[in-house]
């Protein structure tokens, strides 16, 4: 079985711009690339291409293991962050 998301041409481009090795981010880079981020999660999203397994990792408590029960999404809210800098802060 495969857990590769297959990315239309477009996605692939985005990818290209994104760094993936924090360590070779500078801070400018970083907010380079939050853009192509967003843009990238909202074209899979559109597109209902992350699988229902991923999403359930992101989404539901339930798949959280430890003494915190939140879902992974939660864990971003609960130290303050929300919405869009969820997904460009750079532990997502």
């Amino acid at each position: 079985m495969s857990y590769k998301i297959e990315t239309t041409d477009e996605e692939t481009k985005l990818l290209a711009g994104i760094e993936f090795d924090q360590t070779r981010l500078d801070h400018e880079q970083y907010k380079k690339q939050g853009p192509l981020i967003l843009e990238l999660l909202r074209s899979l999203t559109e597109r209902n291409a992350i699988p229902d397994i991923r999403l359930k990792y992101w989404f539901d408590p339930e798949y959280q293991i430890g003494r915190i029960k939140a879902s992974h999404k939660g864990l971003f809210e609960r130290n303050g962050r929300k919405g869009e800098e969820i997904y460009t802060h750079p532990h997502f």
